[in-house]
């Protein structure tokens, strides 16, 4: 499956790689230096990716990217870091999993995959509203 692919890292040489890697598969990216802007998450949405691609730790943070975009129907978020962090604490942020730097391109390409297929998401108050509802109807 073709897939465009948002890219935030601040290194430029990885930002390269994984460039040069996704394009040779056939893949679209918009590749982003930072998270800081007016309003990124914004842009983000507008450019309709099948999933973001996003550093924790860089100018602009990757978390606060990932809050920004859940509060709106958002792409599915695939977070990176060389740092030791949990996939839980990502997954707390709204993202679909966390990308261990440094990592296999092979593993990078499926955790892409699986978090593209996924699907856009809705804005997460109203997600969870949703999730209420149906937990009601079924007990209530």
């Amino acid at each position: 499956m073709k897939m465009r692919v948002v890219v935030f890292d601040d290194d430029p040489e990885l930002q390269q790689v994984v460039n040069l890697v996704l394009e040779q598969e056939g893949h679209e990216v918009v590749a982003m230096h930072s998270a800081v802007g007016v309003d990124t998450a914004a842009a983000v949405v507008a450019l309709e990716p099948d999933v973001v691609l996003s550093d924790v730790r860089m100018p602009g943070d990757g978390y606060r990217l990932t809050d920004d975009l859940v509060g709106r129907h958002h792409p599915p978020i695939l977070l990176m870091s060389a740092w030791i962090i949990g996939v839980e604490e990502v997954r707390r942020h709204g993202a679909a999993d966390l990308l261990q730097k440094p990592f296999d391109l092979e593993e990078l390409l499926d955790r892409l995959s699986s978090a593209a297929a996924a699907g856009w998401k809705r804005p997460l108050k109203l997600q969870d509203a949703a999730e209420e509802a149906q937990e009601e109807q079924r007990t209530g």
